[in-house]
């Protein structure tokens, strides 16, 4: 060996054949190479790869299907998070496999019992109250939060309504005239 040096490739992919000194990004993190290697994530072998630096990139919203890698920021909900590990269909919130960085308090919408997707510590309006969001994982698509303990309430308010009208049906914190 003559001599050593080192070279920017990009971001690691597994089908490429990396040589001594190849420096290559997974995640936020940035590896370079020990060995010459095929297919071998940087993030899981200390022997073929060494971390050269630590970082963070953005990963976007939380996806199960998506495998996420150390340095990588997901949202999920109203929250961001941060993989610790490679990990795939692990919901954020495991904190063997995430870290929370940031706890949002969501921006309350009114509740659809068709949505799928509400996380920890989304908000929803039933009427005239807000709740929020404390699950692990997904709501439960159609489970009002009036009736659901996974979602907490964190507003009751009032609505006014108008002048009853029989037959209407009113949420909590309705509020309706009757007669004088």
């Amino acid at each position: 060996l003559f001599s050593e040096g080192t070279r920017f490739v990009g971001n690691y992919d597994a089908a490429v054949q990396y040589t001594l000194g190849d420096i290559v990004r997974v995640g936020g993190q940035t590896y370079t190479a020990r060995a010459t290697s095929l297919g071998i994530n940087p993030d899981e072998d200390p022997v073929k790869w060494n971390l050269l630096a630590d970082g963070l990139t953005l990963a976007g919203r939380y996806n199960p299907a998506t495998t996420y890698v150390p340095g990588e920021i997901v949202h999920f909900g109203a929250n961001a998070y941060i993989a610790l590990v490679r990990t795939t269909g692990a919901f954020p919130t495991n904190a063997a496999k995430f870290e929370l960085m940031l706890a949002g308090s969501g921006v309350p919408a009114v509740w659809s019992k068709t949505k799928t997707d509400y996380a920890i510590n989304e908000q929803a309006t039933v009427g005239a109250l807000t709740y929020a969001f404390k699950g692990t994982g997904y709501a439960t698509v159609g489970a009002s939060p009036e009736v659901n303990a996974d979602w907490v309430l964190v507003h009751a308010g009032t609505e006014h309504k108008g002048t009853y009208v029989a037959g209407t049906t009113y949420l909590k914190g309705a509020i309706v005239l009757f007669g004088p």
